[in-house]
């Protein structure tokens, strides 16, 4: 197939000038949109502390405005408006009475009538109430408006940033900017009481996927790695099950920071992973110095490798268990009600 430049003065017939011309133009075109991007970012930098609006969805409850350079409004406000003159900015305003009422009554809801965030978005369903960028109401949607400071009246900006064709980047909690952009749609006390009852019920601090990713990528530059028993053990972050929650496994939460774990890789201190009989000689000496063997027993120790590690390399922790020469009696364990966190090992005659 034949592609033919009709804005270019050369022509695409595979000569050697053509080529080069060719390249230099593709060249050209990627420093423009590099020099764009960056001309972009450095005005959202400048106008977001002034608590501007700088592009993104809005969420529920909240519209932009546009004002002129003397801050008067330019005519009325709505969804997608876009702004004409380059002195002109969007603010943020309270989103339709209809959307403030739902925000105010979903508080209540939670925290004067201990409602479930399933049972809120049903409610809503139920009223033939929709959110503004779905269909119905689900969980998750009901704890965004839990937790979207907007409630409180503060943008707030710089969780994450991504350049052109480049990795996503998330910043530190304490990084991120918050500007008080209006008057709150709930009290403060009403908003704390909220996130106090999402923390009991969750049992660590609530976040949203991007606040989860920032945490995550906070523990990696306090640790310089990151492993299950590191993220369990962390009080910044949220727990595993959560991360599986959201991003199907902890691993891609982990790839999406840009962090990548290799496929058994032994990541407990050692420099080279060890072979699988050594494996099995590390996992022998760890029962014979405490007499039984758990995942947590063996991501604990420094001197073995991770369970997530035994389990790649020999295809489960039973696998692996019985590579080591030892029988796992669940029967047992059921009984003693630890079938979950401990296996009563049992090694034949022979094996120590």
């Amino acid at each position: 197939m034949e592609i033919i430049y009709v804005a270019e003065a050369f022509a695409n017939d595979g000569s050697t000038m053509s080529s080069v011309v060719k390249h230099l133009k593709r060249v050209m075109a990627g420093e423009y949109s590099r020099e764009l991007g960056e001309r972009i970012r450095a005005g959202k930098r400048r106008q977001a502390p002034q608590g501007f609006f700088v592009g993104g969805r809005l969420p529920y409850g909240v519209c932009s405005q546009l004002v002129d350079a003397n801050g008067e409004a330019l005519g009325a406000d709505r969804l997608g408006q876009r702004k004409n003159l380059r002195d002109e900015r969007s603010i943020f305003i309270w989103g339709p009475s209809e959307e403030i009422t739902t925000i105010r009554t979903v508080f209540r809801w939670f925290v004067d009538d201990h409602l479930t965030l399933a049972g809120i978005a049903r409610r809503l369903n139920a009223a033939g109430i929709k959110p503004r960028n779905a269909q119905t109401w689900a969980p998750s949607t009901v704890r965004f408006v839990l937790t979207n400071e907007m409630a409180i009246g503060f943008f707030v900006y710089g969780k994450s940033s991504s350049r052109l064709k480049g990795r996503r980047t998330y910043a530190a909690p304490e990084d991120w900017l918050r500007v008080r952009v209006f008057k709150p749609i709930v009290s403060r006390q009403i908003f704390d009481r909220a996130r106090e009852r999402l923390q009991k019920r969750w049992g660590r601090n609530i976040f949203l996927p991007d606040e989860m990713l920032a945490a995550l990528a906070c523990l990696l530059k306090q640790e310089g790695r990151l492993t299950t028993q590191l993220v369990k053990d962390s009080r910044i972050t949220p727990s595993v099950a959560a991360y599986r929650n959201h991003f199907g496994s902890l691993e891609e939460a982990m790839r999406r920071i840009g962090y990548r774990r290799k496929i058994g890789a032994f990541a407990k201190g050692q420099q080279a992973m060890p072979s699988k009989a050594e494996m099995i000689e590390l996992l022998k000496a760890l029962y014979n110095r405490h007499g039984f063997l758990t995942v947590d027993l063996i991501n604990r120790d420094r001197a073995v490798p991770s369970a997530t590690a035994y389990a790649k390399w020999f295809g489960s922790m039973t696998a692996a268990y019985a590579a080591a020469g030892y029988n796992v009696d669940h029967r047992q364990a059921i009984l003693n009600g630890k079938a979950r966190k401990r296996a009563t090992l049992t090694p034949p005659n022979g094996v120590g």
